[in-house]
C-alpha cells in the first residue's frame, strides 16, 4: 500500500471517529432538549448567564495522534482544558481546571451572541485538503444546543468564538479541582 493511500485511510477514520463522535454528542444533548422542551418553566439566568449554560470547544489535527485539546466551560464559571495525544492504545491525557469569572462568562456569550452562532451552519469543510485540522464548538443555553464542525475550513464566526475561549483560559491559572468538578460531569463529550 503506498503512502498516499495510507494518509487517506487515516484521515478517512480519524474523520469517520469525529463524526461518530459528534452524533453521539448530540444525541444525548437531543435527548436532553426534548425532556427540558417539556417542561415550561423559564431558564433561570444569572448576571446574563443561562443556568443551562454548557460550552465545549475541541481543536486538533485531523490526525488523533498528533494531539487534541479539549475546553468545556459551565454556568458555574467552571472550566476544564484537556489535551490528548496518541493512539488508541497509547492515549496520553492531561487536564487543567480554571475556575471563569461571571464578566468572563458574559464576554463569551456576547461573542456567542454577536457571531450569531445559532445560525451558523453545523459543518463547513474544504475536501480539496487531507491532512489539516478539525474543530468543534457546542453551545447550550436557553434551553438551546447548537453545534458547529469545522474540518480545515475557516468561518470568522466561529474562530472569534474559539479565540476568545482559548484567550481567556490560556491566560488563567490553573487551580486544583474539588472532587466532584462540574465540569467534569455529564452532559460534556469524553
Amino acid at each position: 500500500m503506498n503512502k498516499d493511500n495510507r494518509c487517506f485511510q487515516n484521515y478517512v477514520g480519524l474523520l469517520l471517529v469525529l463524526l461518530l463522535s459528534v452524533f453521539c454528542f448530540l444525541t444525548k444533548i437531543s435527548a436532553v432538549s426534548a425532556a427540558d422542551e417539556t417542561d415550561n418553566v423559564q431558564v433561570k439566568a444569572l448576571d446574563g448567564i443561562p443556568e443551562d449554560l454548557a460550552i465545549v470547544y475541541g481543536s486538533g489535527a485531523t490526525h488523533a495522534e498528533w494531539g487534541r485539546s479539549l475546553y468545556k466551560i459551565s454556568a458555574d464559571g467552571n472550566a476544564v482544558y484537556e489535551e490528548t495525544r496518541g493512539r488508541q492504545s497509547t492515549v496520553s491525557r492531561q487536564q487543567e481546571y480554571y475556575q471563569l469569572t461571571r464578566g468572563e462568562l458574559q464576554l463569551i456569550i456576547k461573542k456567542i451572541k454577536d457571531n450569531r452562532f445559532f445560525s451558523l451552519n453545523e459543518q463547513y469543510s474544504n475536501p480539496k485538503i487531507r491532512d489539516g485540522s478539525s474543530s468543534y464548538i457546542s453551545v447550550t443555553m436557553d434551553k438551546k444546543t447548537h453545534s458547529v464542525s469545522m474540518i480545515n475550513s475557516y468561518q470568522k464566526e466561529f474562530d472569534e468564538i474559539a479565540g476568545l475561549i482559548v484567550g481567556i483560559i490560556d491566560n488563567k491559572k490553573s487551580i486544583k479541582p474539588e472532587v466532584n468538578y462540574p465540569a467534569c460531569r455529564a452532559g460534556y463529550p469524553e
